[in-house]
């Protein structure tokens, strides 16, 4: 697909990668609907960009409506949409259970309600934008690309029982959808990252950083841009299907 003909709806559009691939799909000639529950910081995301193939549409995908809601912006902004990003995501890391320090006793880590919360964002909404893009894609007569944002995290991290099962999840279910809907004219791809420098890093103390960057064989944490080279790459190139893209420095080895 030539970028200048993309019209992409991007998920979880405000965060650091979002708004990355936000840039360069416009810097590439692309049209990009931004969507994301942060209406404030769409709307500064906006006036950064000061483009007029960028538009922006506050929504919480795990809502069905919103989703609708969603692809209904993008028919009226900008003639519909042809490549869904599936890239939002959340964090609720806690341990699957504890030891209690008085009692010694195991006791509940991780609550059912931070495990809801991560799979409805990171799992069953890039279900339903996958299964509203697919369905107005097929009789089109247009190419279509899903892409998903996986991690690293989806061969097992410590303290992400439920971000990793997602992750893992997103990267099953694009394999699922590039068999079912490559006689649609559609294309599906993913990417796991690795630890990629955003902000919510600037938290993170530093010698837990240096732990963890120690652990690349590349010796440094991603930059968001090289993610977007992934991103391009599946998006331009029409014979890749069904596969993850790595984008991690080896940290998976």
């Amino acid at each position: 697909m030539l970028l200048p003909n993309v019209r992409a709806i991007v998920t979880g559009a405000a965060g650091g990668l979002g708004s990355t691939f936000c840039r360069r799909l416009l810097e590439n000639g692309a049209s990009v609907l931004a969507v994301d529950v942060n209406s404030a910081r769409l709307e500064q995301l906006k006036e950064g960009l000061k483009s007029s193939k960028f538009h922006v549409q506050t929504a919480d995908i795990s809502k069905e409506d919103s989703v609708r809601s969603i692809f209904e912006a993008a028919e009226k902004s900008m003639a519909g949409s042809n490549v869904l990003v599936n890239n939002a995501g959340i964090l609720r890391d806690k341990a699957l259970v504890k030891r209690d320090k008085s009692s010694g006793k195991g006791m509940h880590g991780m609550s059912k309600e931070e495990w809801d919360a991560v799979i409805s964002i990171n799992l069953t909404a890039p279900f339903l934008c996958a299964r509203e893009f697919a369905s107005r894609m097929i009789g089109s007569g247009q190419e279509g690309v899903i892409v998903n944002i996986s991690s690293s995290a989806r061969n097992g991290y410590v303290f992400q029982s439920n971000y990793s099962a997602a992750k893992a999840g997103l990267a099953a279910d694009t394999v699922v959808w590039a068999k079912e809907l490559a006689k649609h004219n559609i294309r599906v791809g993913a990417i796991a990252p690795g630890v990629v420098h955003t902000q919510i890093l600037d938290s993170v103390p530093k010698n837990l950083l240096d732990e963890l960057i120690a652990k690349v064989p590349l010796g440094r944490l991603g930059q968001e841009d090289e993610v977007w080279q992934g991103l391009k790459f599946i998006l331009e190139c029409n014979y890749f299907t069904g596969r993850v893209v790595e984008i991690d420095g080896g940290i998976t080895l």
